[in-house]
């Protein structure tokens, strides 16, 4: 994948990543949770991806986030530096594709966090 359709992609899931956030802005009693939970995932999950197609290293299309992660962080050690540990909701069977979420706003709130520091630290790697 070329940097430009790179940075097309990333800007795309910034776009995801800054829509879950206005949902987070809403009166806490409007915020539909379960939906920025599925928003904010498949942005880390894409964003990962992105850094690995960059890298052009091989990857599963049906692996799980953390299995990504890992891939990003054999290969560039400042992917450790962002603790995605809260990212793996309680409810989710890491062993299938599955995915539920955590639907409390904080968790999610948090997991958009994650997402904007992988997507900062990707644009200082592209």
């Amino acid at each position: 994948m070329k940097k430009k359709e790179i940075v097309l992609k990333l800007n795309q899931l910034i776009t995801e990543v800054e829509t879950a956030e206005d949902e987070l802005c809403r009166p806490f009693e409007d915020v539909v949770s379960l939906s920025v939970c599925h928003r904010v995932r498949n942005s880390i999950s894409e964003i990962l991806k992105l850094f690995l197609d960059f890298k052009s290293i091989k990857y599963n299309d049906n692996e799980n986030v953390e299995q990504l992660y890992n891939l990003c962080a054999e290969r560039d050690k400042e992917f450790k530096n962002v603790d995605i540990s809260s990212v793996y909701c309680k409810y989710e069977n890491h062993n299938s594709q599955v995915n539920q979420c955590s639907v409390g706003v904080g968790e999610v709130e948090n997991c958009t966090k994650i997402a904007k520091q992988l997507m900062e630290l990707i644009l200082n790697k592209i």
